[in-house]
Parts: C-alpha cells; sequence; structure tokens
C-alpha cells in the first residue's frame, strides 16, 4: 500500500507555521485579556492627586515678531473699577491681586471687543492670572467680574489700547 502523503513546498509550510503562531497568539492573548478583567484592580496602581498643587498656565514666556513688537505679553492690573493700559502685543495675559475679591468664587475674564473668555488660574489667596486673550487692533474692552468677600458682584473694565 502506496503512502497518499502529499509534501508540502516551503511555502505552504511557511504559512502553515505562520496561521498555528497567529492561533496560539490570539488565544493566548485572549486569556490574559479576560485574566485582566477578572482581577480586581490593585490599591497600589490608583492614581494619587496632591492637592497642594497650583495649575498655571501653560506658557509664561514672551515673544517677539519679527518686527520687534511683542506677541505676547503680561499686564499687571489693578484693583480700579476703571483702568486703561497700552501695549503693542497681539496677546495678553492679565495678572492681578485678589481686590476684595472671593477668590474661591468663580472670577471671569472676558474680551467683550472679540468675546473672546480667559481661563483664570488661581494664585493661592493672593490673585490671579489669566491664560494668553487674543487682542484686536484698537481699543478691547476687557471685564473682570467675581463677587466680593460680602458677596456683591464686582465688574471691574479694563480698557486696552493695542496700538
Amino acid at each position: 500500500m502506496q503512502s497518499k502523503v502529499k509534501k508540502l513546498s516551503s511555502l505552504e509550510r511557511l504559512r502553515t507555521a505562520f496561521s498555528h503562531f497567529t492561533l496560539l497568539f490570539t488565544v493566548a492573548f485572549g486569556f490574559l485579556t479576560t485574566l485582566t478583567l477578572i482581577e480586581e484592580p490593585s490599591k497600589t496602581l490608583q492614581p494619587t492627586f496632591a492637592t497642594t498643587t497650583v495649575r498655571g498656565p501653560a506658557s509664561v514666556t514672551t515673544g517677539t515678531l519679527s518686527s520687534g513688537k511683542a506677541f505676547m505679553s503680561t499686564l499687571e492690573v489693578g484693583c480700579q473699577i476703571k483702568e486703561e493700559l497700552k501695549t503693542t502685543s497681539e496677546h495678553i495675559r492679565i495678572k492681578s491681586p485678589g481686590c476684595g475679591l472671593n477668590l474661591k468664587e468663580n472670577i471671569t475674564v472676558q474680551n467683550m471687543t472679540n468675546r473672546l473668555s480667559a481661563t483664570i488660574f488661581m494664585q493661592g489667596n493672593t490673585g490671579f492670572t489669566t491664560d494668553y486673550l487674543a487682542l484686536h487692533e484698537g481699543e478691547n474692552t476687557i471685564l473682570i467680574q467675581s463677587k466680593t468677600l460680602e458677596g456683591q458682584t464686582q465688574t471691574r473694565e479694563v480698557t486696552v489700547l493695542r496700538e
């Protein structure tokens, strides 16, 4: 009786080996995935957050354009209800002391000229700063709104002239 065993070519042997490897890898990966879904997560892998860190703006540097004008700058705003400032920058970051505001309440800073709002970053109990806020050329009206320590709403108006 003659054996009807067919010899496989090297390409067919390679395909068969690859198929077996793929099947084995898939079964092993499925098994490990199932184990991780069944196990209770370890307490040591839970994220911990420090309560003492303060979030700040991503960038506190200033940039300059090829013309030599500042692209970004920081303006120190005082405690006056109305204030006028000048800048040549296209973007400003506002830095302000507390000025009797309740710093635990929501503070908003908005450029009313282009309707853009700034993100507020608290600086402990001493004041706040913002991210960079775009300015139009000419006069920009910026409103800073919050509640005072007495609970009254206070609106400060800062007019920034971009030259």
